[in-house]
């Protein structure tokens, strides 16, 4: 799933390629630097997270992580908005899927021409030979930096499917140091009060704020944001070139094994028209998200949006993350941002299926799943727990701990 394009150094041109062949191109004389805070950190986009927690420690394996918490960790997009260029080139190769099948009897809705299916996805990162390639850090969270085993294997398909990514690991300490300098910093209006009104719950405390920090996150650094538990199987640098954010759509079975059933596996490149639309109607895979730039319009929108929702007086606070700060909550953004009718680039949903199947010529990768809402208090022991030091190289890690 690795980009095809190499890296150009900082005299070579950037170009990015706009959505459904229209190919805009952005140029700059030379590397820019952006300023975050009072550090100068040098631009790349980055990921996120999961909300599942746990706890123990573990020796690492690598060299030691930096953890120094400066943003010089967070790597965002070199680029300038208003930059001009050269003239436009070709459009990317697409990825090529072919549809069996009777048509799909699912309900439509009402923003279904922003829902991605395999055939939208970009083949390339760049449509230009010689386009300089960016950066990208994912950022990764749990409760501790000790993590279940059984992710392990999960977190390393990403050092070979995304060899370039660099990582920020957030614990839960972190998660409340960030979340306490965003509320400050952002200027989103009510963010503070919504920082505070999340942080006095007192059931899954962990988990939603965990959940809260995701998109605030991508809002400031852009990136993607995973869960521990997503296997990568192709690189997402191809359509984070074309899309400044995404949102990845649950199965419309919630996850409980439909899905699989409209799938052939000894035809990897068919794809049912049942499948290409079996997506939730309620409800976001909200471990599963990203920004192609920092301060996009989608992710900035989304911190307003939530600010808005916390700060309501008939918000509860205590009940379900997933419906007051997870997959529910982020549905109902979607159907917010769409009802606007803004451009495809600017945000879109993926299809659940590109998230499923290991055999799928399309699929972007595997979402194995995994209750991370049912046992707050999930504190793998001994061999079932590894630290992430471990996992990953130190010089592509940073650890945040409050």
């Amino acid at each position: 799933m690795t980009g095809k394009v190499r890296a150009g150094r900082s005299k070579r041109v950037f170009i990015a390629v706009a959505l459904l062949g229209t190919a805009c191109v952005v140029a700059s004389s030379r590397e820019r630097r952006l300023f975050s805070g009072s550090r100068r950190a040098r631009a790349r986009p980055g990921l996120a997270a999961d909300v599942s927690r746990a706890s123990g420690r573990g020796d690492g394996g690598f060299a030691r992580a930096t953890s120094d918490g400066g943003d010089d960790a967070f790597a965002n997009d070199p680029r300038e908005d208003g930059d001009d260029g050269d003239a436009p080139c070709d459009a990317p190769r697409r990825v090529r899927e072919v549809r069996e099948g009777a048509a799909s009897a699912t309900p439509t809705r009402v923003w279904d021409e922003y829902v991605l299916r395999g055939n939208d996805l970009p083949q390339t990162e760049y449509a230009c030979e010689g386009a300089s390639r960016r950066e990208y850090t994912r950022f990764l969270t749990w409760k501790t930096t000790c993590v279940p085993a059984v992710k392990a294997p999960f977190i390393k398909s990403f050092l070979e499917c995304m060899p370039d990514l660099r990582y920020v690991f957030f614990t839960d300490k972190g998660i409340a140091k960030f979340l306490d300098e965003y509320a400050k910093e952002s200027g989103i209006e009510g963010m503070d009060e919504a920082v505070r009104k999340m942080n006095s719950s007192r059931s899954n405390h962990g988990l939603k704020l965990a959940e809260m920090s995701r998109p605030l996150l991508l809002e400031k650094f852009g990136g993607l944001a995973f869960d521990l538990d997503v296997e990568c199987k192709k690189s997402w640098r191809p359509i984070l070139s074309e899309f400044e954010a995404l949102m990845v759509l649950e199965p419309g079975d919630e996850s409980r094994g439909g899905i699989y059933q409209h799938f052939d596996s000894s035809k990897p490149d068919v794809i049912s028209p049942l499948l290409a639309d079996f997506s939730s109607k309620i409800d976001v895979l909200s471990s599963v998200m990203a920004a192609g730039k920092p301060h996009s319009d989608f992710f900035r929108e989304l911190a307003a949006f939530m600010a808005r929702t916390v700060t309501d007086a008939h918000f509860q606070v205590e009940i379900n993350p997933v419906v007051n700060i997870g997959p529910v909550f982020h549905y109902s953004f979607l159907e917010h941002w769409f009802a606007h009718k803004p451009p495809r680039a600017k945000g879109a949903a993926v299809a659940s299926y590109l998230l499923h199947f290991a055999n799928c010529s399309a699929c972007l990768g595997v979402h194995h799943g995994g209750c991370t809402w049912c046992d707050e208090n999930f504190e793998p022991k001994g061999d079932a727990c590894v630290d992430i030091r471990e996992i990953l190289p130190g010089d592509k890690l940073t650890i945040m701990d409050g």
